[in-house]
């Protein structure tokens, strides 16, 4: 059996609630939805703390094009940056979602774990 660290983490980059697995994460493709709608986890409330992990993996994805710039080097400038700005705010686009949901899964196995817990869960009327 998976452990909780792993379920939430996975359920979290599925864009799926990193507490029950069962609720969707996201509205849209960029919209966080306020609170699950199976468990009532509070998904907008741990927001705020999942900048560290946004920056952090834009400046990773960031990373991976600097370094393939010293390998591939087009025939025509011009060409070649249009293809990177391309390529790049695409793989930023895409991966938003899934990027989010885990560091959103983070913060709730962070929180979880921690002694006095941040974000409480609501109760279902």
């Amino acid at each position: 059996m998976k452990s909780q660290l792993t379920r939430s983490l996975w359920w979290g980059l599925s864009r799926k609630c990193p507490s029950c697995g069962v609720g969707p994460l996201f509205k849209s493709w960029f919209i966080l939805n306020p609170i699950c709608s199976n468990c009532s986890c509070s998904f907008q409330e741990r927001e705020d703390d999942t900048y560290f992990f946004m920056y952090m993996s834009t400046g990773l994805i960031t990373g991976i094009f600097i370094i393939l710039m010293f390998f591939i080097i087009p025939r025509d400038l011009k060409f070649g940056k249009t293809v990177l700005l391309f390529a790049s705010v695409g793989l930023f686009v895409l991966t938003h979602p899934y990027r989010k949901g885990l560091a959103v899964a983070i913060d709730f196995v962070v929180d979880s774990r921690s002694e006095h817990p941040k974000h409480q869960r609501k109760n279902i009327s």
